[in-house]
């Protein structure tokens, strides 16, 4: 099931942070039918506690929607996500990947 860093709401918003240990970490932002066009981004945490965007292998910034509702992340650091609006109700929740 996984573990909710953000409850579904409306407005803007920020998860809580999350931290990626040994296991990849597989984030979901739901319900899909919500996100029109919002996206919240992923932002990992600075030693400072600051946060800067990620960007995935291509160069593209991590932004959950509609149309990439979800990424995976493996490398052990904090992050979470961030919302600047959101006019339906939209929720993140996080569960680590178990390798089969």
């Amino acid at each position: 099931m996984g573990t909710v860093v953000l409850a579904k709401g409306t407005g803007a918003a920020n998860s809580a942070d999350f931290n990626v240990g040994d296991k990849p970490l597989h984030v979901l932002a739901y319900p899909v039918a919500n996100m029109a066009s919002e996206v919240g981004n992923l932002v990992e945490k600075n030693p400072d506690g600051t946060y800067q965007a990620v960007y995935n292998s291509g160069g593209t910034l991590v932004a959950l929607g509609a149309t990439w509702p979800s990424y995976t992340l493996t490398s052990g650091r904090t992050f979470r996500v961030e919302w600047a609006a959101r006019t339906s109700a939209i929720g993140v929740v996080i569960s680590e990947q178990i390798k089969r």
